[in-house]
């Protein structure tokens, strides 16, 4: 089964819309004709669950305050919280805001490790908890 490429389109460093195509380069090419230059990245490759994984990064990125263009998904309207996020088993991922220059690092982390944008941000909030996990069992010593 070919990929599916779940992408983001970007303007000044913003993204404005996220997708997915099994061809990029065609896509983006459709894209041009609506939107004119922009800047894109590709966020995750899929052979499976292709709609959900859009509708992830379509939700995560709402949740950090990008006001994205998509207004449906398939055939399906998009409703916003059709999904829910867990960061672990016991804890829900309710929604970060991220500047920009922190959004690029973090891309640009994301490409060189080979990880997804949503696995580097869930590293970090696990490293971060990690972090005060520790160091109230310090204070607690």
């Amino acid at each position: 089964m070919k990929d599916t490429i779940i992408y983001c389109l970007e303007k000044d460093k913003k993204p404005f819309y996220i997708g997915r195509t099994s061809n990029l380069s065609t896509r983006i090419g459709q894209h041009k004709k609506t939107f004119g230059e922009f800047e894109y990245y590709e966020l995750y490759r899929c052979t499976e669950k292709q709609a959900f994984w859009e509708r992830h990064y379509i939700e995560l990125f709402r949740s950090w305050g990008f006001e994205l263009k998509n207004k449906s998904l398939s055939t399906k309207p998009y409703e916003k919280s059709d999904i829910k996020y867990k960061e672990h088993d016991d804890t829900t991922f309710v929604g970060v805001r991220i500047n920009n220059e922190v959004l690029e690092f973090v891309k640009q982390q994301a490409n060189k490790d080979g990880r997804t944008l949503s696995g580097m941000i869930n590293k970090y909030l696990s490293d971060q908890k990690n972090r005060t996990e520790n160091r109230e069992r310090k204070e607690k010593e």
